[in-house]
């Protein structure tokens, strides 16, 4: 499924997190759409494979414990397991961020609910799923499914107290006073998914070359800052501006080129 990335940027404004899925299987015609490789972008700085699990019933028993303030995945038949070299810690969990945000934007798109998972997986329970050679670790798990009616009181109070940071709080005042599509691309950054919603990443430089560095150190940063990534290149690319991370001294980098005419705003991220 290769979606133009107007359509990531609906992707990015409609995606939320799913906990309650229904017993329910992916088609396989789904399933499909979401597996294809055409169109994925990758940041190249690690090696990343994406397998896709499946259970004839949920794989409760895989995922365990609690989810930040939200609470335990119940009833995903389907996930996606982001799998890294065991030496590559940052560099293949930034990797998987941005890798595996394309398909959680697909999910979405395709109507299908998705959660990101870190360390709250039972690891020798997920080896009856998928394959992990010696070398290799598993960065990140995707809950993949049918979102299912949530009527779990507690969690939709705790849900309802999420808030995402100002954009003061993520980008500096230069690139936040810069053109339209500039601050589209940091409020879409702003949606982006993060572990237990820290949001830990500050965008800053020129319009015209923004580097984006994090701004707390957590087992899981390395993975919400290239989640970030991609919701900021997706719009950058939606505007039909040409422009590619890449790594100056280890700092995320990208070096933008504005079209002489931009494509018109699909989505006011500002407002909404």
């Amino acid at each position: 499924m290769r979606l133009t990335y107007g359509a990531l940027m609906q992707a990015i404004l409609s995606r939320k997190s799913v906990r309650r899925y229904r017993d329910e299987c992916v088609d396989a015609s789904l399933r499909q759409a979401l597996l294809e490789v055409d169109g994925l972008r990758r940041l190249n700085i690690a090696q990343c494979r994406v397998e896709y699990i499946e259970s004839p019933e949920s794989l409760d028993h895989v995922f365990t414990g609690i989810i930040g303030s939200y609470g335990k995945i119940r009833g995903a038949r389907a996930a996606l397991c982001l799998i890294t070299p065991s030496h590559e810690k940052k560099a293949g969990q930034m990797e998987a961020g941005y890798l595996g945000e394309q398909y959680v934007l697909r999910a979405a798109a395709l109507g299908l609910g998705t959660c990101w998972v870190g360390g709250t997986f039972d690891y020798k329970k997920l080896m009856g799923h998928c394959s992990i050679g010696p070398d290799e670790k598993v960065a990140a798990l995707i809950a993949l499914g049918w979102p299912a009616e949530d009527k779990d009181k507690l969690r939709n109070m705790l849900h309802s107290m999420v808030r995402h940071k100002e954009m003061p709080a993520i980008a500096s005042k230069n690139l936040l006073g810069g053109p339209q599509w500039l601050t589209t691309a940091i409020h879409a950054a702003g949606r982006a998914p993060s572990a237990i919603n820290l949001q830990p990443w500050f965008f800053s430089g020129t319009p015209e070359r923004v580097e984006l560095k994090a701004s707390r150190n957590g087992a899981f940063t390395s993975i919400d800052l290239g989640i970030a990534m991609l919701h900021f290149e997706a719009v950058i690319l939606a505007y039909g501006h040409s422009g590619k991370w890449e790594f100056d001294k280890g700092i995320p980098t990208i070096s933008v080129q504005p079209t002489e005419a931009p494509q018109a705003q699909r989505i006011n991220f500002v407002d909404m």
